[in-house]
């Protein structure tokens, strides 16, 4: 394992707590982190599946474009969150 690779978590969080960060939320995170570096302002991002890993990829994006996000889902409560979040539905 190479050293850049690793993460020291604050005292207060748990290894539990993140676990599912660690792998396919690292993906999401890669994705949206690769996509966020060619969106210029005024341009659309899509996001389709607002479930863990579709919130994740709009938290990346969210922080790292000034893109706008639209969230596409079939559940009314996940496009609530969204829409909470700032999200286009």
């Amino acid at each position: 394992m190479k050293e850049r690779n690793l993460v020291r978590l604050p005292d207060t969080v748990t290894p539990k707590q993140v676990a599912p960060h660690a792998d396919a939320g690292l993906t999401a995170y890669h994705a949206a982190n690769k996509a966020a570096k060619v969106l210029q302002p005024g341009d659309f991002a899509v996001i389709i599946g607002f479930g863990g890993l579709g919130h994740i990829a709009y938290q990346v994006l969210a922080a790292k474009s000034a893109a706008r996000i639209i969230v596409v889902d079939r559940s009314k409560l996940a496009l609530s969150l969204a829409e909470e979040l700032g999200s286009s539905t």
